[in-house]
């Protein structure tokens, strides 16, 4: 690949705030030889060497539609009179400029002030740009990206429910939200009857999260770590809906994290609501930001001989009572030909949702009771319902040992239980998530479960992107969202320029026009040299490979 050859050979970074117009900014302040950008969407306004008049006029027009992330401001630190005041021309510089342009004002883009210390004599100093570099893109706001991400976003799923009845909808991941009685209304408060629909999803993993466009920034230099984040709206006949009563989500998190909050998304901010409303379920080890343990069940550890093993489907299992711990049922009464399985509500939740779609697990079963939340289970088939179940492969659940050929589960017992005996995890040593129960919203939106995070060590990148097979430098991009595979978030940031944890797990994915998906590996990312900020990246082009989220997950080599 041709590599663009830079005159930056060396910088200094500082930090510091000014203030224009009454508004503060924050601004980084670097020491180059000489400026040099190769990066898209810029625009240079030159003000020649010594002078504030700037010499672009047709700034408001190109940059309609657009907003401003950042801006250069670029000078000498050759002086012709050594009691010149740099410093004073500088903010005559930047007044103008917002004076000329309020859009810079509105759009609040971040500054670095370029020192060029490569010129030592007036005419050499002339012959350098001097002025602003204005770098500009498509608006990143949680719309604007919902929209550029619709043909890769996590799908609703939907559920019709009777506005005078109200309804559960039952998640694929084992969540549920209800809908009470008379829950919406339509916009100008009339009245809804009969059947409206509702549609709900979650995003689950850095993949769902990148493509939803949702923020994970909170506050200056901070960044959720997700525990669990969903998104539901109603609509009736095209309309969308108003939430006039709480709805109820019992949540299935992706893990379980300490010192976890509960946020709703408003106008691309986050606010945190009151942190009683998450009511954790029993066996979680989660805190809330107050302090509280919630319901925790002190558990002791022992090992149960039983036989699941997909190896011997013809040997008899005795009969023992097994409480599911998120998936598994709560008793089994075994016989050689079928297993009667009495399941928990999250097992039925989940066999609801296998036998609405084109599951083989209705073969698998007889006499289902709904109500019951009872079935029988025919032998041969009781490996691979567990693994639905359960989703875990039957190898994480059942371990054979090689000389006596003895199958065990490794299980958690809940204490002085009446009726709950066992406990299965879905790893050996492992406890597995239970729901997050009771979390109540109060209108339709976005709400997420996060542990709030400092980015750690943090360093700011300038990149300009080639493709890594044809050499040829990428223009037209519209979104960089950085991922540290060790935290369930992606941070969204103008390609031009992105912050990351120096020594985080991390890769890039790279969103252009056209639905083109570049992105750069761990690997890569391991290989480069931060110790400049302008960077060249060698990104793989994936967009034949990226369909969808679940494919963006699989690229990202995300379970």
């Amino acid at each position: 690949m041709t590599q663009t050859k830079f005159l930056i050979v060396a910088f200094t970074l500082f930090y510091s705030s000014f203030n224009v117009i009454g508004q503060e900014f924050q601004k980084q302040e670097r020491n180059v030889q000489r400026y040099a950008n190769t990066q898209q969407n810029t625009i240079w306004i030159s003000n020649g060497f010594g002078k504030s008049a700037l010499k672009n006029s047709r700034l408001t027009n190109e940059l309609k539609g657009y907003q401003v992330y950042h801006v250069d401001l670029v000078y000498t630190a050759f002086k012709s009179d050594p009691s010149y005041n740099q410093d004073s021309l500088n903010d005559a510089r930047v007044l103008q400029l917002m004076e000329d342009y309020p859009q810079l004002k509105n759009d609040s883009p971040n500054w670095t002030y370029y020192k060029q210390t490569g010129a030592t004599e007036q005419f050499e100093a002339r012959k350098y740009f001097h002025g602003f570099v204005i770098h500009y893109g498509k608006k990143l706001d949680y719309q604007a990206q919902k929209e550029y991400f619709k043909k890769l976003e996590v799908p609703f799923q939907e559920l019709g429910i009777i506005n005078e009845e109200g309804g559960i909808l039952q998640y694929s991941s084992g969540s549920q939200i209800e809908m009470p009685k008379y829950a919406v209304t339509y916009m100008n408060g009339d009245t809804v009857r009969g059947k409206y629909q509702l549609y709900y999803r979650e995003f689950r993993n850095q993949a769902e999260i990148a493509v939803s466009g949702i923020t994970m920034r909170h506050g200056e230099g901070k960044m959720f770590n997700s525990a669990g984040m969903y998104e539901f709206v109603a609509m009736k006949d095209g309309k969308q809906l108003k939430l006039v009563k709480a709805a109820e989500v019992d949540l299935m998190p992706t893990a379980d994290l300490d010192q976890v909050g509960f946020f709703e998304l408003d106008d691309n901010h986050w606010q945190e609501l009151d942190s009683k409303t998450g009511r954790f379920s029993s066996g979680i080890t989660m805190t809330l930001k107050d302090g509280t343990e919630i319901n925790q069940i002190k558990m002791q550890t022992e090992e149960r001989r039983v036989t699941v093993s997909d190896y011997r489907p013809e040997e008899f299992i005795d009969q023992g009572e097994y409480q599911g711990y998120s998936h598994i049922s709560r008793q089994f009464a075994i016989d050689k030909n079928q297993v009667f399985a009495a399941l928990s509500e999250q097992a039925m939740r989940k066999f609801n949702v296998l036998t609405s779609g084109e599951s083989r697990i209705s073969a698998m079963v007889d006499e289902v009771k709904i109500k019951e939340k009872t079935m029988l289970v025919f032998r041969d088939s009781l490996p691979v319902y567990l693994e639905l179940i359960m989703s875990e492969p039957i190898e994480k659940l059942d371990t054979t040992m090689d000389k006596t050929k003895i199958t065990y589960l490794n299980s958690l017992e809940y204490k002085k239980s009446k009726d709950l005996t066992v406990t299965f995890p879905g790893s050996f040593g492992t406890q597995k998530s239970q729901l997050i129960n009771g979390l109540r919203s109060f209108n339709f939106g976005v709400f997420n479960c996060d542990q709030t995070r400092r980015i750690v060590d943090p360093v700011a990148l300038n990149p300009t992107y080639y493709n890594d097979e044809t050499g040829k430098k990428l223009g037209e991009l519209y979104v960089t969202c950085v991922i540290d595979m060790e935290i369930n978030a992606s941070l969204s940031f103008h390609p031009n320029h992105l912050y990351c944890n120096e020594r985080g797990n991390n890769q890039l994915v790279i969103f252009g026009e056209g639905n083109r998906v570049f992105l750069l590996d761990k690997t890569s990312f391991k290989n480069l040299d931060l110790s400049n900020p302008e960077v060249d990246l060698a990104v793989k082009d994936v967009t034949d490979q990226v369909k969808s989220a679940k494919d963006l997950a699989t690229v990202l080599g995300i379970g």
